[in-house]
């Protein structure tokens, strides 16, 4: 969990879990899962399967997480949109918005405002999903630290062969 030391074998679980599917190959998925498993916090290797449907699509992630429910049948966290304060009365786009242009501007640092740049140019809508869903609402979470986070994107990244990404990163 976020400000616990973790061994190297433990985040080589985790970015062997994200490297994975990357490559969408379930047929590794099983076996790395297992191994993960006896190396890493169960909470963390969820949370690596949870943040990843940015990167591979819901299809993936709801295959991978099929796959890891039947080695932890219970959800390791039981949130929603409703119990991290999403809701009409509650937190807001906005403040979404907020928290993931704070994490967006640690993990890109000089380069935040070309990105943004970048992204809006590419379509409004993208930028904005960006920072309020993608770093606000996903990456932003607290079962994971960012530096755990990043370094499982770009395991994933360096897989799916998306250079500008990965460079990025």
């Amino acid at each position: 969990m976020p400000g616990e030391t973790r061994s190297d074998a433990a985040l080589g679980g985790l970015l062997r879990v994200s490297a994975c599917l990357g490559l969408r190959d379930h047929s590794l998925l099983v076996p790395v899962l297992e191994e993960a498993r006896h190396l890493s916090d169960p909470r963390e290797i969820e949370e690596v399967l949870m943040q990843n449907h940015l990167f591979v699509g819901y299809p993936v992630a709801m295959n991978a997480l099929a796959a890891w429910r039947e080695l932890e049948p219970t959800p390791s966290v039981s949130d929603t949109l409703e119990a991290a304060g999403v809701t009409a009365g509650g937190t807001t786009v906005g403040e979404l918005e907020a928290r993931g242009e704070q994490l967006c501007r640690q993990v890109y640092g000089s380069t935040y405002e070309g990105l943004r740049t970048n992204v809006a140019a590419l379509h409004p809508a993208l930028d904005q999903w960006m920072c309020s869903v993608g770093y606000g609402w996903v990456l932003s979470r607290p079962q994971l630290d960012a530096v755990t986070r990043e370094l499982c994107v770009v395991a994933l990244l360096a897989v799916l062969d998306v250079p500008p990404q990965l460079y990025s990163h």
